[in-house]
């Protein structure tokens, strides 16, 4: 029901129109008042949606409280109550802002059709408002799903400059720091796989993190955050050099929930990377930090970062020279040693070689020891160091070592006989 306030100095009017049967139109009586001034302290404490006023009344008549309320509340309604005698104020009011004016003495008739038309018009401003209300839900959820792919996008995914600058400004974000470093905060419940979490459950602790996270983590031009709905995984990116002490702090801030969480936290912190479009292989770090850690409540970080990233090259090469001899794939090598493609493609690089020449290297002088043995064909040789197409294996062959695996054969055994004769 709407609330309605009646205002009039005149006692008998007051009480005929308290007396009326509002309830027949929605409406139910919030009070009365004697004059403007007694009618706006009313409503600065209690809810008034409509109010009905005389025109002419001590203190603050009909057009001074309507202005006023047009100022100070402007979402209630002022209906106008006036005598013949006073026609053009009424009019001067509906031209001001009323919605409508009953005169004296008014009937039920005459009150239903108003107030009719009043309670229509508050209908309709409050479905355009529900309608109002949605859009801008539907507008921010939609803001937020774009905003969580992006960030997404950010830790997990090769991107350019030109690409990272946009998505930061069209998501809202600033990253103002020359150093960034990437951590993961994550429930030991659900990283060991200790007990199970239902959807309803996992729903409120990812609602729970990112309202948690928003207040404790959240800076702008410093700090931003992602939290996987499926996991339940809080991705931590920093742009300042505080970032070890911040992250292990925030952990700390919400170990107090953890009855919430049912759970205690682990913290793995990536390396620092210089540059923004690096942060994915800060968070590849942290990665495989977490995915090493078996022990709940724990922190890890990256401090040795480029002992960590050789660790990571030489168990990828021992796993090549285990398996050189089949087709072996660059995503087959990074997922036994717990990166990214892309992120061990890096790590080759920057050890001096790219992940393609070293297993090219590696074939070639496995192929260079067969064909020291007549016993193996060339293309058994081929086949044995993984190439199916004996052609293609030449052609490698003659570029890594300057001529073909026949030719190589025969030089092989000319030396061999050299050998054997002196």
């Amino acid at each position: 029901m709407y609330r309605l306030l009646i205002v009039d100095d005149e006692m008998e009017i007051r009480e005929g129109l308290l007396a009326s049967p509002w309830g027949q139109l929605g409406i139910e009586v919030a009070g009365s008042c004697t004059h403007g001034l007694e009618a706006l302290q009313f409503v600065e404490e209690n809810l008034v949606h409509i109010v009905l006023a005389d025109i002419r009344m001590p203190f603050m008549d009909g057009l001074e409280l309507m202005n006023a309320l047009k100022r100070l509340h402007p979402r209630i309604l002022v209906v106008i109550l006036s005598g013949y005698s006073e026609f053009h104020y009424a009019k001067h009011a509906i031209d001001h802002g009323a919605v409508g004016y009953l005169l004296k003495p008014t009937d039920f008739d005459a009150m239903f059709n108003t107030f009719g038309e009043v309670i229509r018009t508050m209908d309709e401003r409050k479905q355009e408002e529900s309608r109002k209300q949605l859009l801008e839900r539907k507008e921010s959820m939609l803001s937020l799903l774009m905003r969580e792919e992006f960030t997404y996008r950010l830790l997990t995914q090769e991107m350019s400059s030109v690409e990272i600058l946009q998505g930061m400004a069209e998501n809202g974000i600033r990253l103002d720091g020359n150093v960034y470093r990437v951590g993961i905060l994550s429930l030991d419940r659900m990283r060991q796989s200790k007990h199970p979490v239902s959807a309803k459950e996992l729903k409120l602790i990812v609602f729970s993190l990112n309202n948690l996270l928003n207040d404790l983590w959240d800076t702008p031009g410093q700090r931003v955050h992602l939290v996987n709905r499926d996991t339940a995984e809080c991705g931590l990116l920093s742009s300042g050099p505080s970032a070890v002490a911040d992250m292990t702090e925030l952990k700390q801030s919400l170990f107090r929930f953890r009855g919430l969480f049912k759970s205690t936290l682990s913290l793995a912190i990536g390396s620092i990377v210089p540059e923004v479009m690096l942060v994915r292989h800060s968070f590849e770090s942290a990665r495989v930090l977490l995915k090493r850690t078996s022990e709940d409540n724990a922190i890890r970080v990256a401090t040795d970062v480029l002992k960590e990233e050789n660790k990571v090259v030489s168990q990828a090469k021992e796993y090549i020279r285990q398996n050189y001899g089949r087709g072996l794939t660059l995503k087959e090598v990074a997922e036994q040693v717990y990166v990214t493609p892309g992120h061990l493609s890096m790590l080759f690089k920057e050890s001096g070689e790219t992940y393609l020449t070293y297993l090219t290297s590696l074939r070639m002088e496995r192929a260079a020891e067969m064909l020291a043995d007549i016993r193996y064909k060339v293309y058994e040789v081929a086949e044995k160091v993984g190439y199916s197409d004996q052609n293609y294996f030449t052609e490698l062959f003659k570029k890594h070592t300057g001529t073909t695996p026949m030719d190589f054969r025969e030089i092989s055994i000319v030396k061999k006989a050299r050998i054997g004769g002196s």
